[in-house]
């Protein structure tokens, strides 16, 4: 079941990159690669009617992005962020929750000067959570939500992004047996401007 959903997940990302690789004004695109941490928002969850406590920053965050720009500052594209929050369950394994998400993605960006080009935006997509160690979770696929705010520093054909998110993921189950990944991102990086 975990490793189908991981395809399924895998072959949105791929089909929408190639459909919006494949559009005629391929010219203002960038290519976003980022990395960061991912704060949730509950920290203590009701995992199999037991209260586990996760890590407060996330390991292993990274994020890939690709959008089409125009020339009115629009950035229309497709996002895939995956990382992962530990926790210590009630035996003594070792216990992590990894969310990967796919997002599609618009963003308006501003001219405050040549170089420095301020941006928010919203998306929204699926995500998906597997939860190990001891957690008996059904990983399911979920609707998510996210809004950003950063600014991207322009040089050329190269460029440094940063980025304050909020991710938003509509976790359902039965109540005191679901992982609600949800929480505030800050990510760093750099775009390739073409």
């Amino acid at each position: 079941m975990k490793y189908t959903q991981h395809r399924f997940l895998s072959s949105c990302l791929m089909a929408g990159m190639l459909a919006l690789a494949s559009a005629p004004a391929l010219a203002g695109g960038a290519l976003i690669m980022k990395t960061g941490k991912v704060q949730l928002w509950d920290e203590s969850q009701s995992l199999d009617g037991q209260t586990r406590t996760f890590d407060s920053d996330s390991g292993r965050t990274f994020a890939l992005a690709w959008e089409h720009r125009n020339r009115r500052g629009m950035g229309m594209g497709i996002e895939y962020i995956t990382y992962r929050h530990d926790y210590t369950p009630s035996s003594t394994t070792f216990g992590q929750a990894k969310t990967q998400i796919l997002l599609f993605s618009a963003r308006k960006y501003f001219n405050a000067s040549e170089i420095v080009h301020p941006f928010f935006g919203v998306g929204m997509g699926l995500g998906h959570t597997s939860v190990t160690g001891g957690a008996d979770i059904d990983p399911d696929i979920n609707f998510e939500v996210q809004a950003n705010t950063g600014v991207e520093l322009r040089f050329d054909n190269i460029g440094f992004y940063v980025e304050l998110k909020g991710l938003y993921n509509d976790s359902d189950g039965p109540s005191g047996n679901r992982y609600d990944p949800s929480g505030t991102a800050v990510f760093g990086g750099m775009s390739f401007i073409f």
